[in-house]
């Protein structure tokens, strides 16, 4: 009696997986990361620090101080009209996110929590500082953008934002470790992650409620 042939069963292909293994699903990390919108319709991203579990508001505010300032070099060294207009408006999309941010969420809660009359003034001056740099801006976008006068407001707008930045790390973050505390800033964090989301998907939207009252 012929012996029976046996045939080995190969591997199947990994496409014919098992429905136990499609059933699998990813780390928990990736579903939460996977939930972020990383390519937001305004051309702000939730990048660097903004995409954090932990996020804390002076580690965003650096960020974005770093993000502006490299932005504003860019566009300083502009050398065509069409090239300066991009750079334009990637540079207003994130200086007006920025300044919404700290303007509904950090600033009053700094406001809040300021006991000391040096710690008001600061506040103050920079507001006239954002002030500033807002009027710059709209000087800016009403310019030729192949023009001197737009080369000119450029670097001055560029200036005002450096100025303003050094104000900030200088002054401001070591007041506001003082008056807010780690978990406050921990929490502004938060409130700051969720503004620029929001802000992300709908630019129109109005403004958020201050935090001030949360931290008084």
């Amino acid at each position: 009696m012929a012996a029976q042939q046996t045939t080995i069963q190969r591997p199947t292909q990994r496409s014919e997986r098992t429905e136990s293994q499609r059933s699998i699903r990813p780390p928990a990390s990736w579903r939460r990361f996977a939930t972020r919108p990383r390519a937001a319709y305004t051309g702000i991203t939730m990048a660097g620090p903004w995409s954090s579990l932990r996020p804390y508001a002076l580690k965003l505010l650096r960020h974005e101080h770093k993000v502006i300032r490299r932005m504003l070099k860019e566009l300083d060294h502009s050398k065509t009209a069409g090239q300066r207009a991009t750079r334009l408006a990637r540079c207003e999309a994130e200086i007006v996110a920025y300044s919404r941010n700290v303007h509904e969420v950090f600033y009053p809660a700094f406001r809040g929590a300021a006991k000391k009359e040096r710690q008001r003034k600061l506040y103050h001056e920079l507001r006239e500082h954002h002030r500033e740099v807002e009027l710059l801006l709209l000087d800016l976008q009403r310019c030729d953008p192949g023009s001197m006068k737009a080369a000119g407001c450029a670097k001055a707008l560029r200036t005002a934002c450096n100025t303003l930045f050094r104000v900030e790390s200088k002054h401001l973050f070591h007041h506001a470790r003082r008056v807010l505390g780690r978990t406050n800033l921990k929490a502004l964090g938060r409130q700051m992650q969720d503004h620029r989301r929001a802000f992300a998907r709908n630019p129109n939207m109005a403004p958020m409620r201050s935090a001030k009252a949360a931290f008084t």
